[in-house]
């Protein structure tokens, strides 16, 4: 990608991934954990893709790619990608970390229920959206967005109690703002 088209790619690449993000969040709280830690894995890794090139660090997505198959869309092996290059990365602790091990395993195992069911679902939900939280607001905010697309991607019209964006678009009667913001500590009204 050149230097004239990175700015509108990383632009739209933030669009959508919010509204990915969102639908992730619908699915995790509705249960669909198997869908959901698959549609996570693509939201994080597009995310930490997003701030790569918003920086013009393109050699580490090169590098991120160059580990093939399942394994270049590995959430964990690109946070270490971005440590190895002196990158800022989310602090994350071991149970974290197995979560998104668990998310990596229901997107290479798409088409399987994976998610493991030692814990109540409810306790499950919990954790999961907390660290898919976490690591697409670590990322997210980082991203490095040029004037005039600064500030028009969804989550930032919802952060910004955009009068319509929040609840123009519905999920099973659930605004985008409430999906957002459910439990969620990460992402709040400005």
């Amino acid at each position: 990608m050149n230097k004239t088209e990175r700015p509108l790619i990383v632009s739209f690449q933030l669009y959508v991934n919010d509204l990915d993000y969102i639908a992730v969040r619908k699915l995790i709280l509705d249960g669909f954990f198997s869908t959901a830690g698959s549609l996570a894995n693509l939201v994080l890794d597009r995310y930490i893709k997003t701030f790569l090139w918003s920086i013009d660090r393109e050699d580490v997505v090169k590098m991120i790619k160059g580990l093939g198959g399942n394994d270049s869309h590995d959430v964990l092996q690109m946070i270490e990608k971005c440590k190895e290059e002196g990158l800022s990365v989310p602090d994350l602790n071991s149970e974290e970390e197995k979560q998104l091990k668990n998310i990596h395993q229901c997107y290479c195992f798409r088409y399987i229920d994976y998610m493991f069911k030692t814990k109540s679902n409810a306790e499950m939900r919990d954790n999961y959206i907390h660290t898919v939280d976490k690591v697409a607001h670590f990322y997210r905010t980082r991203v490095f967005e040029n004037p005039p697309q600064k500030g028009k991607a969804p989550i930032d019209l919802i952060c910004a109690g955009h009068p319509i964006i929040g609840t123009a678009i519905t999920c099973n009667r659930s605004d985008c703002s409430e999906i957002l913001f459910l439990g969620n500590k990460y992402f709040c009204v400005v």
